[in-house]
């Protein structure tokens, strides 16, 4: 979620991860929608882990990008 957000902390940094082409390409007011993006994406088997514990595409990921295959997650609202 940092890289994606374009948080630039140590640990970021000193892992080059702000030099990849997803940093910073979420809007810090679409940020709360990635974590049940995440779920859903990871549900279907878009998304897996991998060796290092983080994440990559998978399956019908590709598709999803391409605008071949959709997908939905829903998300509880509190008021």
């Amino acid at each position: 979620q940092k890289v994606l957000t374009g948080a630039a902390d140590e640990r970021v940094l000193q892992r080059g991860h702000d030099r990849l082409s997803v940093f910073g390409i979420v809007d810090s007011e679409d940020a709360p929608l990635l974590s049940p993006l995440n779920r859903a994406l990871q549900a279907r088997g878009s998304l897996v882990a991998n060796e290092h514990g983080g994440l990559k595409l998978a399956g019908d990921a590709k598709a999803i990008l391409k605008g071949e295959r959709t997908g939905s997650c829903s998300r509880r609202w509190e008021i």
